[in-house]
């Protein structure tokens, strides 16, 4: 089989030499492989085994047992799960008897050996000795192997209850286990109700797991020391792993007499198994947060790209230089000379009086000015020789602009009113264009 570096399942492991100061003589077993293709998930391989025997030679018995499932199941294509077990425990049987034919010193060494297989979501169990196996299913805890002890002997032929088999002395004696002239033939029994005969239990083999599902294995230093009802509130609200350590802290709390070893494999609660041979789907978060970047990154480029529209719609249609406000009220031209001008600003308002004046002509600077802007309060006296002037004339009373256009002599200008604006307030304003500037001058006249 081929191995993968991590199961799809969650998985809890602790192990400890106990307080009594022995040696730990117990061994655990976690392998996953690929599933076949069209199965859901892959295989995971869990097993416990606890060494018999004193020197030494109890922790390489259960260093055995783990080798030799590892190098099986390593090497082998077979999804005949239980002809795979049976293997195992034989190639077990027969390296121990090796051993001890080659280490004299080791005779009456062995090991116990619980061992469980989760395939396309199916469970297979195979044991021989006192580590147990458990499922933890629905709320409720219930043992799946059998004892190979005394005192389970004794509860199947009803001399004992369980509780009275807890305190009997002959508790830890071990019926059967992995060894030199022992029958190395697996327990298959998955015994899922008390009243279960045993090729019923055995024909329990391959039942499929829900989610939520915990198989646990443990060697009997856990097992004697915390109650069924304790091991399942362990669970309540925890990881495999936090109940596990909380499990193996209890057993060391009440003494710790043995070597303490627990697995627990849990399928999870929102079980949606990868199937082999498929193509992985991808959940939804990581293509919402991948659309919603695409969707930031094309926002941010669509905003440059609009803002450097707009500021070159603006620059093309609406950017255009400004043009000067008409001010055609007043239009002159010039007829031969330029008028020579001398204006006198007057701050107070007062009867503005024509009389005719000598023009007195003004020696240009060399310097030009622009066209200066005067206030219409202004009044001037004006030369207006060979110069054709409008005046525009408005009442405070009208809105309606009345218009006389006229030349002017070379004189004294004259300034004729209507009849009908002798009784109202008159406003004249004139422009004269010279070469060199505009003037507008403003007068108010009151009949």
């Amino acid at each position: 089989m081929n191995r993968t570096p991590r199961s799809d399942l969650i998985i809890g492991h602790q192990t400890h030499s106990g307080e009594t100061g022995k040696n730990n003589e117990d061994r655990a077993l976690n392998l996953s492989y690929q599933g076949l293709p069209g199965e859901k998930g892959g295989v995971t391989l869990a097993g416990v085994a606890d060494g018999i025997g004193g020197h030494r030679a109890g922790e390489v018995a259960s260093q055995i047992a783990i080798d030799t499932f590892t190098s099986l199941f390593d090497q082998s294509d077979s999804r005949s799960y239980l002809d795979l077990f049976a293997r195992a425990f034989s190639t077990i049987s027969q390296t121990l008897a090796k051993y001890i034919a080659n280490n004299p010193a080791s005779e009456g060494m062995g090991t116990t050996c619980s061992v469980a297989l989760i395939a396309n979501r199916r469970l297979y169990t195979a044991f021989i000795g006192d580590s147990r196996i458990y499922l933890l299913r629905d709320g409720s805890i219930r043992q799946i192997s059998v004892d190979h002890t005394w005192v389970q002997e004794a509860i199947e032929h009803g001399i004992l209850n369980k509780q009275e088999a807890r305190k009997h002395p002959n508790r830890h004696v071990v019926r059967r286990h992995l060894g030199a002239g022992q029958d190395p033939t697996p327990d298959y029994r998955m015994q899922l109700e008390d009243s279960e005969s045993a090729e019923t239990a055995r024909r329990n083999q391959g039942m499929p797991l829900k989610p939520g599902d915990i198989v646990l294995l443990s060697s009997d230093g856990m097992t004697d020391l915390v109650e069924d009802h304790e091991i399942l509130a362990a669970f309540q609200g925890k990881s495999p792993q936090e109940a596990v350590d909380s499990l193996v802290l209890l057993a060391r709390q009440r003494g710790g007499y043995d070597n303490i070893t627990i697995t627990a494999v849990q399928v999870p609660t929102t079980d949606e198994p990868t199937v082999v041979g498929k193509r992985k789907r991808r959940g939804i978060a990581p293509a919402l947060l991948g659309g919603t970047a695409l969707a930031a990154i094309l926002g941010i480029v669509g905003f440059v790209l609009l803002t450097a529209l707009a500021v070159g719609v603006y620059f093309v249609f609406f950017n255009k230089p400004l043009q000067p406000t008409p001010t055609a009220t007043v239009v002159v031209r010039t007829v031969t000379t330029a008028p020579t001008l001398t204006p006198a600003v007057i701050p107070t308002t007062q009867q503005a009086i024509l009389l005719p004046d000598t023009p007195t002509p003004i020696t240009p600077t060399s310097t030009r000015t622009p066209p200066p802007t005067f206030t219409p309060t202004a009044t001037s006296t004006i030369d207006t020789t060979a110069v054709w002037v409008t005046l525009t004339a408005q009442t405070q009373t009208s809105t309606v602009p009345q218009s006389t256009q006229a030349p002017l002599p070379t004189s004294t200008p004259t300034i004729t009113l209507p009849p009908d604006l002798n009784s109202t307030w008159l406003t004249v304003t004139s422009e004269f264009a010279t070469q060199d500037a505009m003037l507008t001058a403003q007068a108010t006249l009151e009949p």
